[in-house]
Formats: C-alpha cells, sequence, structure tokens
C-alpha cells in the first residue's frame, strides 16, 4: 500500500450517515489530506472538525459552483491532487410510469454529469502526478431490478464513462476504479420507500444518497406525480394500494439485502492507496454473491433469476401480493 500521509485527495458527498463520510475519516486517519464536497453547511462543520483541509458546500447540480469549488480545492493543493473520489449521489425512486423528465434531469445531474465536470476540471492534475479516479457507483449499475429508473441509468453511465476513462487514461498512469455497493445501511436506504409514496403524491425534490434515499423516494415520486395530474392514467394500474404494497415487499427486500457501509468505505480507500487498485469492487456480501451472479449471466437467464430472487414486481392489474 502507498503512503497516503500528505497526499491530497478530493471526495465528493461527505455529508455525515454516508459512505464519503466513512471514507474521509478513514483517508484522514492514514494522514492525506481531504478535501470535502458537501451539500448542507452541517456537513462542512462536521467535515472540518474530522480534520478536512477544505470543506466546500454547494449543489453539485450548479455547474458554475462546481467549477468554482474545483479551482478552489485545486489551489489548495497547489496542483498536487492525487485522487479524485466521486461518492455524491442522489435518487428519485419510482416506477417509470409515473416518473417525470426533471427527475430523470436532476438525477443525471448530480450522478453522471457532475462526474464528467468534476474530472474535467481535476484531470490535468491527477495525470500529472499519476493519480487516481474513484467512481462509486452501484450494484445497481451492473444489474437494474425495477422501481428505480433514473437512478439505474445513471450508475449505467457512471459505469461506462469509467470503463473509457480507464482505457484512455492508462497511458498516463492513471488507475481508474469503480465501487458497486450493494443497498448499505446508511441514512439513503433507509427512508427510500417514504420518498417514492411521497412522489407520487405531492411535489419533491431528489433526495442526496447521503442523506436520504430508499424508503422516503418511492412515496415522494408517486405523490408528486399524483398530484400534479389527479386523473393520471397510471393510478389504474399502480394505485396506492398497490404502492404500499410494493413499498413493503421492498423494504422486506431491503432488511434482507442491507449490509454495514463500512466495506464500502474500505474499498474506496484500497483504491485511493493500493499500488494496483481493482478495476471493480463489490461491496457486499449480496454484491459479490447475488449481483455478480446475476451480472455474470445470459440476459435471459438474469431476468428469471431477479424476479426468483429479489421478487417479481406486480404489473398492470397484476394481483397484489398478499400482506
Amino acid at each position: 500500500m502507498l503512503d497516503l500521509t500528505g497526499r491530497w485527495v478530493l471526495v465528493t458527498g461527505c455529508d455525515p450517515g454516508g459512505i464519503g463520510e466513512l471514507a474521509m475519516q478513514q483517508l484522514i486517519s492514514r494522514g492525506a489530506n481531504v478535501l470535502a464536497f458537501v451539500f448542507t453547511e452541517k456537513g462542512a462543520v462536521q467535515a472540518r472538525a474530522a480534520g478536512a483541509a477544505l470543506a466546500c458546500t454547494f449543489d453539485l447540480r450548479d455547474g458554475a459552483a462546481l467549477r468554482a469549488a474545483s479551482k478552489e480545492a485545486l489551489e489548495a493543493c497547489q496542483g498536487k491532487l492525487w485522487a479524485v473520489v466521486h461518492n455524491a449521489g442522489v435518487t428519485q425512486a419510482g416506477h417509470f410510469a409515473y416518473q417525470t423528465m426533471d427527475n430523470f434531469r436532476n438525477i443525471m445531474e448530480v450522478n453522471f454529469f457532475a462526474v464528467v465536470e468534476l474530472t474535467r476540471q481535476v484531470l490535468p492534475a491527477i495525470a500529472d502526478g499519476q493519480g487516481r479516479i474513484v467512481i462509486v457507483s452501484s450494484v445497481d449499475g451492473m444489474i437494474s431490478i425495477g422501481g428505480n429508473s433514473p437512478y439505474d441509468a445513471s450508475k449505467h453511465a457512471v459505469d461506462s464513462l469509467a470503463t473509457v476513462l480507464r482505457l484512455e487514461l492508462e497511458p498516463f498512469g492513471v488507475k481508474v476504479s469503480v465501487i458497486c455497493p450493494t443497498g448499505m445501511q446508511t441514512q439513503l436506504l433507509s427512508r427510500f420507500t417514504e420518498t417514492r409514496r411521497q412522489t407520487w403524491k405531492a411535489s419533491a425534490a431528489p433526495l442526496r444518497c447521503s442523506d436520504t434515499w430508499f424508503t422516503e423516494t418511492r412515496r415522494q415520486t408517486w405523490k408528486a406525480s399524483a398530484a400534479r395530474d389527479p386523473d393520471a392514467w397510471f393510478k389504474r394500474i399502480y394505485s396506492e394500494e398497490w404502492l404500499e404494497r410494493s413499498i413493503a415487499s421492498a423494504d422486506a427486500t431491503i432488511a434482507r439485502y442491507a449490509e454495514p457501509p463500512q466495506e464500502a468505505a474500505d474499498h474506496i480507500v484500497h483504491a485511493v492507496s493500493a499500488v494496483a487498485p481493482r478495476m471493480r469492487y463489490l461491496a457486499g456480501r449480496s454484491a459479490r454473491v447475488v449481483f455478480w451472479a446475476l451480472w455474470s449471466m445470459p440476459e435471459s437467464w438474469c431476468h428469471w433469476a431477479t424476479n426468483k430472487l429479489l421478487g417479481r414486481m406486480p404489473g398492470p392489474g397484476a394481483p397484489l401480493p398478499a400482506q
């Protein structure tokens, strides 16, 4: 392992309760100078208290703010940036039929376009130092299981971006790694389902993966679409009763598969500090066993096995599972 003492590492999504915060703390404990990008002032305060050399608070959807923060970070490290860790993310869960274009755009802005823009800003420094680019994707970037199409699309996008960057930057000595966590026991997962409900009924913004995720986003997606159009066609096939049953089924799956986030943070640190980091890290037992197996199967087998292992989703007019 490389000595990280004095090396500069930029980490996005360091707000409390997520993988980014854990990775930041570990990197600081290893002697790295961490440049933390956060979404909330609380996150900035805690990042500074943990020992971050810099904490920039802004919305990753704001391109001008992102470029300004990147400039500030590069000035802080005098252009000697060793690694960038793209950890920040948002989601707005729910079935495609009641998703909106705004949901897709907002999620792609944070989960994909911000990764592209930040990488462009820091690439000269990373290339000069033959450093590291680490992208936190998801098992959803390998296998889609339904009910979260904007997020899944964004994670497939960054996964492909990482592959291209790895090929193009290898001649310059830059190593690119992808971290693919399964569902992690963080604040983001604890509220995923609630947002799906609320988006069906009332207007809701995408939630930060470092703050709230699975329970909240499912309700929010459904409620927001329902509020915009009380007579929406999707309500005939995806009723509120269906939503609650679907959420209960999703909660059971989460309880079965969600794992502690420490392993994902460990993988980030390894990707930053290993002499020969892996191209892909699968974080969590279900990622290494279930999702890796699904990813390796022929597509028709994967489709069948996904329904068997993770639960077939009720479709239009389909009978609801018993409570």
